[in-house]
């Protein structure tokens, strides 16, 4: 049961505490009274405890003295005093349950705990009035007010008050405020001050707009964060809060998770027929992977999965665990929402591939449920269908995936959890596997409106960027590494707000981008992530194949910052209200995602 309290001032008439106490007609919980140190001040204590010891004997009474102002006079006085108020909300406030009386004090008092009640929020807000006023000396005498039916009120309605009010981080209050028998001493006016801050910030939002601010809220936080805020990410020192953040991963393939170690055994040991798994394949790294010293080939790159994907997910047993620990791993990493990509179809060895699909949707449906259920941080997750570009043999594998990808759209669309919400086109790039190549087997899944996103400009050149959006029109692309080498196509890519998903650790193990900004013989091409961001354009890291590439999505995260130093801190979450606007989500869904990202990425500074 929550507990009801009011605030309220008392100078040199303290009844009116008493007065206003009958606000309610079962009384309140706790009454805090707020008092100068006048000279009369221990005879008003001993008469308050005595009114609510006769008048309202189950209602605790908590008294607040300032001890170093006498009375509430000079603009000096008003500042501490509004910052003891400011200290107690902080401290002390429910919400919903708290009310505030308006009558104690001088009108400026009044003034300073309506302004408070507006920032924090309040119940009710009211006066109490009493005819005859003068005659209230003593309890006594607003005992006999009450049954003459002479005490008034005036309710002034709710305050919401500001949520970012109640919550607020990034610096120390020195002034404390402790249990009745204590006096008070403000410390330096820091809540005021920010509030100040906050105010000139929205008066110059209204002007210049929000465009700058990844989040709304952002703009209410301490000056100190603030200014933190806009400098350039510390790899060495902003791994904590960057695990903290709530994350985003649009580009993460199934088959590229639990590729080695540990989890592959794992995986392999849930299997429902292990003596049918193939032996697993000796793997060799480069050197100081996942930092090679130079790139490798992505056909190279692709090989390092080989004892994950479909040379096993095909068994049941080990399609459901690759399915358990991936949704751990998302969990670990805070991502909030993901959006995997699979292939049933080549995990359909005696199955069809809608069963396959279903029980990768059925096997996240369990664990979501699960975290639910012990009230743990939950990730939301969707599918993406993977269609592997091929250019000779059997490419029946192409329309089969199209084809379950359009019935699956459908089937699903059940208002569950786990959706089918797209298809990306995949598979090694040349001017043989451009999106040209495939536009009219996508013709059906664009006659459905399912979204397209394609690995387009990861090792192939600017031109199969445009046929991804031109012939594919893509959504989303891929990496897109080489949008500068065409202006007209970045610009295209900027006006249309097609997501970049770029993956900072797979782009450097395959690519020749330098560190740190410190150019070699080997490494001589700049990360594009900075000067994507200053264009506008969408784009945001992303994991690729955790397993292959040996890092999580915060691992990205730092990655990016050292691919393009002064990126700031303010830029990552830049970055993660980009990969939510480009999520493949309906439009409802994809606010709400934004309302829990702006709530995360608030809490993400508590205690920093």
């Amino acid at each position: 049961m929550k507990l009801t309290t009011l605030l309220c001032t008392a100078g040199k008439s303290p009844m009116v505490a008493v007065e206003a106490a009958y606000f309610l007609p079962d009384g309140f919980d706790t009454v805090h009274v707020i008092t100068t140190n006048h000279k009369d001040v221990e005879k008003a204590i001993n008469d308050l405890q005595s009114a609510f010891s006769a008048l309202h004997s189950r209602t605790e009474l908590k008294i607040t003295v300032t001890t170093e102002i006498a009375d509430w006079k000079t603009h000096r006085d008003f500042e501490e005093f509004e910052e003891i108020l400011f200290t107690w909300y902080l401290t002390h406030y429910s919400p919903d349950q708290t009310w505030v009386c308006l009558s104690g004090g001088y009108k400026s008092i009044s003034a300073s705990m309506q302004k408070a009640a507006g920032w924090f929020g309040a119940r009710d807000i009211f006066h109490v009035l009493v005819e005859n006023e003068n005659s209230v000396k003593a309890w006594q005498d607003v005992e006999i007010a009450r049954q003459e039916h002479r005490l008034t009120f005036f309710s002034m309605g709710h305050e919401p008050g500001w949520a970012f009010a109640r919550n607020l981080v990034g610096f120390t209050n020195n002034t404390q405020i402790t249990e009745w028998g204590w006096s008070v001493k403000p410390g330096p006016h820091q809540i005021r001050s920010h509030f100040a801050g906050v105010l000139n910030r929205i008066q110059s939002n209204l002007f210049t707009g929000l465009a700058g601010l990844p989040f709304r809220s952002l703009q209410f936080l301490s000056p100190g964060i603030w200014d933190w805020l806009h400098q350039p990410v510390n790899a060495q020192t902003d791994r904590e809060w960057i695990s903290r953040l709530p994350k985003i991963d649009l580009h993460l393939h199934l088959g590229g998770f639990a590729t080695e170690g540990t989890l592959l055994e794992i995986v392999r040991n849930r299997a429902n027929e292990p003596g049918l798994l193939p032996s697993e394949i000796p793997i060799s790294y480069p050197s100081h992977w996942p930092l090679p010293a130079a790139p490798i080939a992505l056909n190279s790159y692709m090989t390092l999965g080989n004892n994950n994907g479909s040379a096993i997910l095909y068994d049941p047993g080990c399609l459901k665990e690759q399915c358990r620990q991936l949704f751990k791993y998302l969990k670990k990493e805070r991502i909030v929402y993901a959006e995997i990509r699979c292939s049933p179809v080549n995990y359909a060895k005696g199955r069809s591939p809608l069963s396959v699909l279903t029980a990768i949707r059925e096997t996240f449906r369990e664990c979501i449920e699960d975290s639910r259920s012990r009230q743990e941080f939950t990730p939301l997750i969707n599918l993406i269908i993977i269609v592997t570009r091929k250019t000779e043999g059997d490419l029946s594998s192409i329309s089969k995936h199209l084809a379950l990808a359009v019935t699956a759209f459908q089937e699903f669309d059940d208002g569950h959890d786990v959706q089918l919400v797209g298809v990306d086109l995949a598979g090694f790039e040349n001017k043989e596997t451009r999106a040209e190549y495939y536009s009219v087997d996508f013709e059906p899944v664009h006659r459905c409106g399912i979204a397209v996103t394609a690995h387009a400009g990861e090792n192939d050149d600017a031109e199969g960027i445009w046929q991804a959006v031109y012939k594919l029109h893509a959504r989303r692309l891929g990496h897109a590494l080489r949008l500068n080498d065409s202006p007209d196509l970045k610009r295209t890519v900027l006006e249309r707000r097609i997501g970049v998903e770029l993956c900072p650790y797979s782009n450097y193990q395959t690519n020749p981008f330098f560190l740190d900004g410190i150019q070699s013989e080997i490494r001589t091409l700049e990360y594009p992530l900075l000067d994507y961001l200053r264009t506008g354009i969408v784009a945001f890291p992303n994991t690729d194949n955790p397993g292959i590439s040996g890092a999580g999505l915060t691992d990205n995260f730092l990655l990016a910052s050292r691919l393009a130093p002064g990126l700031m801190r303010i830029d990552l979450l830049q970055m993660i209200r980009h990969s939510a606007e480009v999520t493949f989500l309906l439009p409802d869904k994809r606010h709400r995602l934004m309302v829990s990202l702006e709530e995360m990425v608030l809490e993400s500074f508590t205690g920093h």
